[in-house]
């Protein structure tokens, strides 16, 4: 199944996407046990008037704590999710020992490296960005309006691929693998040499089924054009529901390809 050019093991790119994919459809009790999460979330949001259907509604929302707060929620849940499931994929364990200290400790150092992730993200983006303005004011070139929007996305991808190694960090630490941490992280991109465009595509198509579905909820929602309690309570629980569906696919594809290159890793 692998190719080896140089030493640098090559990750199978659909056979990883296809595996990813079938484990989630073929374990589809972890999803439905860790899917019992959401009812903290949806217990918020019943209180609170639905904040975390703002993004669905015509007229929007003004921004309040009761969003921020529905969000961190969500943030917070999605990430026990997806340790949960690293953890049962990887480990062979129940996913729900939610309040198990080493859980609930990998739950928050994945947090932490999730913002110094957006953080490496964000400084390479802007460096993008400052050579980008250089070039413009050097050679008095500017890009047109109607390009921009597609120019910042292009630099936002070119932001990621030379960091998506460190997606291997998050399965690490979900089960707590000494040689791949948030201090280790070099490790994490040592491992993913030459495989990085694999990875960083593979995250993407991940995600697309995802971001399809919460497109037709969202196309759905406006349709159906009613904001009676019940319709909200369906729609916050569809819309968790695929969150954390979403946190799984992604899970699986994280600790797939943790697998893989911990195989050979440690097979030398």
């Amino acid at each position: 199944m692998e190719q080896q050019t140089d030493h640098i093991v090559k990750l199978p790119f659909f056979e990883t996407v296809k595996r990813s994919f079938m484990y989630v459809f073929y374990n589809f009790e972890i999803y439905v046990r860790l899917l019992a999460l959401g009812g903290i979330v949806l217990v918020y949001e019943m209180l609170t008037n639905f904040p975390l259907l703002c993004s669905f509604r015509s007229g929007g929302c003004s921004e309040s704590l009761a969003q921020g707060i529905s969000s961190l929620l969500l943030m917070l849940v999605s990430v026990a999710v997806a340790v949960g499931y690293c953890r049962s994929v990887i480990l062979k364990k129940a996913p729900l020992d939610i309040f198990n200290r080493e859980f609930l400790r990998q739950s928050i150092f994945y947090v932490l490296f999730s913002i110094i992730f957006s953080l490496f993200v964000v400084v390479l983006f802007l460096v993008f960005v400052f050579l980008y303005g250089i070039i413009s004011a050097l050679s008095g070139f500017e890009l047109p309006q109607q390009i921009l929007p597609f120019f910042v996305l292009a630099v936002l991808f070119l932001s990621l691929l030379p960091l998506s190694g460190l997606f291997l960090v998050f399965p690490a630490i979900a089960v707590n693998d000494p040689q791949i941490s948030i201090r280790k992280y070099r490790n994490a991109m040592l491992l993913a040499k030459g495989n990085l465009n694999a990875v960083f595509w593979g995250q993407l198509v991940m995600m697309i089924p995802g971001f399809v579905m919460m497109y037709v909820l969202m196309v759905g929602y406006i349709y159906i054009g009613s904001d009676n309690y019940l319709t909200n309570i369906i729609f916050a629980a569809l819309v968790l529901a695929l969150s954390f569906l979403d946190s799984c696919f992604k899970a699986s594809f994280y600790s797939h390809i943790y697998q893989f290159f911990v195989y050979y890793r440690d097979k030398k």
